[in-house]
């Protein structure tokens, strides 16, 4: 049952997954380059340093709201970096 879910999940994800993943290393090449810390980017955005932590793992259905607000935060476009292959 377990191994079933797994893989309607991957099929369900496999549309948004990569752009994800993109978005995600977009984000911590910014940290970096910033030197700034999750928390940091966290009270920028106003979340949790542990939704932060989520996103930097490249598994999260990102909402165009929280896109912006990476973006914003940052002062980077992260979007169209993750749309251009």
């Amino acid at each position: 049952m377990k191994m079933t879910m797994k893989l309607k999940d991957i099929n369900d994800n496999r549309h948004w997954l990569p752009y994800s993943e993109k978005i995600a290393s977009r984000t911590a090449k910014a940290i970096t380059e910033q030197h700034i810390s999750q928390r940091q980017l966290a009270e920028r955005m106003g979340c949790s340093p542990q939704y932060v932590s989520r996103i930097l793992k490249g598994k999260e259905n990102l909402s165009l709201e929280t896109i912006c607000k990476l973006e914003s935060a940052l002062n980077e476009p992260i979007l169209r970096d993750a749309c251009v292959d």
